[in-house]
């Protein structure tokens, strides 16, 4: 007895994330495995929980409508949630794209291709909703959206939105929301003449931290990026390398590129609520717009540096708050050509600062630009997910807006930064693969066992996938087995399940960004049903040859003095 009760002590209560599978051919019936996946997207979702890992195949999946409340989806989750370790992560498999569509749904009610509301700790990576259409029949007109919920704490990586009612929107307790490479393009609201359609919209509240880094927003009926009925201040929002065109095609559409917000009253603070850094905005009917649109139009601290704005109808730059603005307004080392029929509008007050910006400083032209024509902008992406690399609105060698700007604590080439979004060499070193190291194999037991990674070095960019992979044959990948857990830097725990005893296998951490996938060293072990004795010394090998370890009482082994 006394036996049986120490080995159920050394075993760990391990808690095991699992991976699933979609594929066009599946069918919901099966076990969800690469090998039998399931069909759907909304069968799919409803079987996660913390820790698993769906990949969807590509192809075109056709949504018939999940019917909840007289409304009709292609995706509806609710009050699923990941944690801060244990991420839901729902991704395209490899290289494919998983596209869900809407054409089929058509019935009477709202139509949203992925809805999802409190939910928290997702990763989303490489998915498409398209054609989620508004219902209008006989004079009835009810709206729809791509992409809509009230979330927290969610990733959205090289996601895309296209031909729907709305783009991407969020509001209610959304916060902490990062949308990275993400599209969202062609999105009508035909029931307000364009008004409602935006390609992304965020309407923050208490707290709120949203990012934009690398989007691309385009041909909407309405607004770019839209923050419009924000209803409080102390919400942040940040625009970094982002670029909205051809926005408000539609009669009522205001056609914004980055619309920075409505708010009402005084600001609580001086803090930085609004940046938008290294943007561009071209061909819309207004560029940025600060959005203080009511009477008492006080205005929060924004920063606005290094974007160029070019030939949107109206003008390019509007910051006219109609009364004395309580906060800080940092307008630095922008361009704006071509500044529409109006002309940009910069009120004139003590608590707005503009610097080195092409108006004041410089005479622009198009010799200015290797190129001002936009072909390619809507192109693809680079393999990792980057803005596509054109040659539009980049300066040229010969432009006296090189080397002119003021520093704003962002790197830069020469000998001062460069005006507009475009630096013209290289201003910082280019980012690399991550570095990583694999844990120690404990808890081993004939099926399972324990290890994990330490991610130390991010590459200068975000990690997005990492984990633990194994095989038995050495420099074991992701292609082999896998158990992924997480994003970012430092330490994590993964598992090894289904081996077979007696069979040795190798075991690598790994950790993924945009540019590419770095692996740990390999750790060794063999499956057993026989546990190691606590209080001896054991051999395990590694990458470079072994180490001497004690099993402590914990199931975890120390070096051995």
């Amino acid at each position: 007895m006394k036996k049986l009760i120490f080995i159920l002590l050394f075993i760990p209560q391990i808690v095991l994330g699992n991976n699933y599978y979609v594929a066009t051919t599946g069918n919901n019936s099966n076990a969800g495995t690469i090998g039998s996946p399931w069909l759907t997207w909304q069968y799919a979702f409803n079987q996660l929980s913390a820790g698993d890992t769906l990949f969807i195949r590509g192809g075109t999946y056709y949504a018939t409508g999940y019917s909840s409340g007289g409304n009709y989806y292609g995706v509806k989750v609710n009050y699923l949630y990941g944690t801060s370790s244990e991420k839901i992560v729902v991704k395209n498999y490899l290289s494919e794209v998983p596209i869900l569509d809407g054409t089929n749904v058509t019935q009477n009610g709202m139509h949203f291709g992925i809805n999802m509301d409190d939910c928290s700790y997702w990763h989303l990576k490489g998915l498409t909703v398209k054609n989620f259409k508004e219902y209008v029949s006989g004079g009835v007109y009810k709206y729809a959206n791509g992409w809509n919920g009230s979330c927290t704490n969610m990733i959205f990586e090289q996601c895309r939105v296209e031909g729907c009612g709305m783009g991407f929107t969020f509001g209610g307790i959304a916060n902490n929301l990062y949308f990275l490479n993400c599209d969202s393009y062609n999105n009508v609201d035909f029931i307000n003449d364009g008004d409602y359609s935006d390609g992304f919209n965020v309407n923050i509240g208490v707290g709120t931290t949203v990012i934009y880094e690398g989007c691309r927003s385009w041909y909407n009926s309405d607004d770019g990026f839209d923050s419009y009925n924000t209803s409080n201040y102390s919400g942040t929002l940040s625009y970094i390398n982002c670029w909205s065109w051809d926005n408000g095609r539609y009669v009522g559409g205001d056609g914004v590129a980055f619309k920075l917000g409505d708010v009402v009253g005084p600001p609580p603070d001086l803090n930085i609520r609004r940046t938008v850094r290294n943007c561009v905005a071209w061909d819309n009917k207004a560029g940025i717009d600060e959005g203080q649109e009511n009477a008492d139009g006080d205005c929060i601290s924004m920063n606005i540096y290094n974007n160029t704005l070019y030939n949107n109808f109206y003008r390019n730059l509007t910051f006219s708050a109609h009364e004395p603005t309580t906060g800080l307004i940092r307008i630095f080392n922008n361009i704006s050509y071509n500044d529409g029929i109006y002309g940009d509008v910069i009120r004139v007050d003590a608590q707005l600062t503009q610097t080195t910006n092409s108006w004041q400083i410089a005479t622009v032209t198009d010799a200015d630009f290797v190129s001002v024509s936009d072909v390619g902008a809507d192109g693809a992406r680079k393999s990792n997910g980057d803005l596509p690399d054109i040659d539009f609105l980049k300066l040229d060698i010969s432009s006296d807006m090189i080397d002119i700007g003021t520093y704003v604590g962002v790197d830069y080439a020469g000998d001062a930064p460069d005006l507009g979004a475009f630096e013209y060499g290289s201003a910082k070193d280019e980012p690399t693969i991550p570095t990583v190291t694999t844990a120690l194999i404990t808890a081993i037991t004939a099926t399972t066992a324990t290890s994990g990674g330490n991610v130390t070095d991010d590459g200068g960019v975000l990690v997005n996938a990492r984990g633990i992979c194994w095989s038995t044959a050495p420099n074991p990948t992701i292609l082999n087995h896998n158990d992924p857990k997480g994003t970012g830097e430092g330490e994590f725990t993964s598992y090894l399940t289904g081996l077979e005893n007696e069979l040795t296998y190798y075991v690598r951490a790994y950790a993924t960004n945009s540019v590419g996938t770095a692996y740990g060293n390999n750790e060794v072990f063999t499956a057993s049903s026989t546990p190691p004795v606590i209080g001896l010394t054991h051999f395990v090998t590694n990458g470079s040859g072994g180490i001497h370890y004690k099993v402590k009482s914990n199931g975890k082994f120390v070096k051995s003095k």
